[in-house]
């Protein structure tokens, strides 16, 4: 899996957050992005409060897989790559 791609694509995304932390997900076949989310710390989703945790923000995990277009039972046979860009870049 060529991580720079998914690095570049994150770096170039990164006014996409409103939130201090910029986080990325991609959900990954093989090569392939099949789906993409970053941090949304002021914009909050249905799912991420049935979950105790302690953020209500949505996450770039959840936002990528809400973006999700496959049928959820197929997720796992996907992988989800999470990247983070440090305030220094």
């Amino acid at each position: 899996m060529n991580y720079d791609k998914l690095i570049k694509i994150a770096q170039n995304s990164v006014e996409l957050c409103d939130s201090e932390k910029k986080h990325f997900s991609f959900i990954m076949y093989r090569k392939k992005i099949v789906s993409f989310g970053f941090n949304l710390g002021f914009k909050t989703h249905t799912w991420a409060a049935e979950y105790p945790y302690r953020f209500q923000g949505t996450h770039s995990e959840l936002m990528a897989i809400r973006n999700f277009k496959y049928p959820m039972f197929t997720l796992p046979q996907f992988t989800l790559v999470n990247i983070r860009i440090r305030a220094d870049g």
